[in-house]
């Protein structure tokens, strides 16, 4: 009986664990819809703004579309980083996005798919560095 009682704390405690957020991380979370590229640019547009509004006390900076992707920059190493499915991993990851980079990226209008005209991509992608509060893997 001891053994099935430790189980199922264990288990609550690592379903617990997935929802709390890190505090290392500062979210803005959109509102449900299908997705599409419309919701993609303006989680570039919101992420810019939430970004240069903040305080910057957080080292990472992120928009989470719960059932569509995870837009994260990370200032300190000046990388975008994107998860198009959340479960799935993250997708791509770009480097040299500086504030002035990120603030041209939401006045481009472009969907995550287009990132790549503008963006550098980092290669190989450092996924294992970035934070989140939405669920990548």
């Amino acid at each position: 009986m001891k053994p099935l009682i430790l189980f199922c704390c264990l288990l609550f405690f690592i379903c617990c664990e997935k929802d709390r957020t890190n505090p290392l991380v500062d979210t803005i979370y959109l509102p449900d819809s299908n997705g599409g590229e419309e919701q993609e640019i303006d989680a570039a547009i919101k992420l810019y703004e939430h970004y240069m509004n903040s305080s910057k006390d957080k080292d990472y900076f992120e928009v989470v579309s719960k059932h569509n992707f995870i837009l994260n920059y990370y200032p300190a190493k000046q990388w975008i980083t994107i998860c198009l499915d959340p479960g799935s991993g993250w997708y791509v990851q770009y480097k040299d996005v500086n504030t002035s980079k990120l603030g041209e990226l939401s006045k481009a209008k472009l969907p995550f798919v287009n990132y790549k005209d503008i963006l550098i991509p980092n290669d190989p992608m450092q996924s294992q560095l970035i934070k989140s509060n939405g669920h990548p893997n």
